[in-house]
């Protein structure tokens, strides 16, 4: 098992690379963050989240790839418990930040909207996209390259939507991606 290295960035001494590398997306879009704000008791088990966004009221859960965290039913079964008990949402985000691809894929269409979903409005306000939702749900939010200009997320691990991604975003996960950071021992 490779060990994650901690990193210091932005006052914060993140437990990953990964985590750390989150906060430069969110900073680059302006969205104000804390960083393993408070742990929660769920049914029994300890849960500290990695980011709460005030702004948006919910957390972010930064998680590495299958393989390295084993996230299956047993751990969406507890972040949707810890959804259920805090009546907010929380999306994951799974494995290593990607550069969304920017050109359009032949016989794919990417409006502007989707279903009513506009993609400024889960930076904004994540319970404006799905307002019919009567309940938080975990999401899983990665770039999915191969899929074109889109990211996706998975409610559930029921259904999937494919939205479109502004140029601002696409920036911030470049920034993400590119930040480098000093390793101390």
């Amino acid at each position: 098992m490779v060990k994650a290295i901690e990193t210091e960035y932005d006052g914060y001494r993140f437990r990953s690379r990964l985590e750390a590398r989150w906060a430069v997306f969110f900073n680059t879009l302006g969205i104000p963050y804390e960083y393993e704000k408070e742990g929660f008791d769920t049914n029994g088990t300890w849960y500290l989240p990695d980011f709460f966004l005030p702004e948006q009221d919910c957390w972010y859960e930064v998680k590495g790839s299958y393989a390295s965290t084993g996230l299956m039913w047993d751990e969406w079964a507890r972040l949707f418990d810890f959804c259920q008990q805090i009546q907010k949402w929380v999306y994951v985000a799974h494995g290593e930040i990607q550069v969304p691809v920017t050109e359009s894929v032949p016989g794919f269409n990417f409006p502007s909207t989707i279903d009513g979903f506009d993609p400024s409005l889960l930076l904004d306000d994540p319970h404006k996209a799905y307002p019919g939702r009567k309940f938080p749900e975990p999401f899983m939010m990665w770039v999915q390259p191969s899929g074109g200009r889109s990211i996706r997320i998975i409610s559930s691990m029921e259904r999937s939507e494919d939205h479109v991604i502004t140029p601002k975003i696409i920036d911030a996960y470049k920034a993400a991606r590119q930040a480098r950071f000093e390793h101390r021992s």
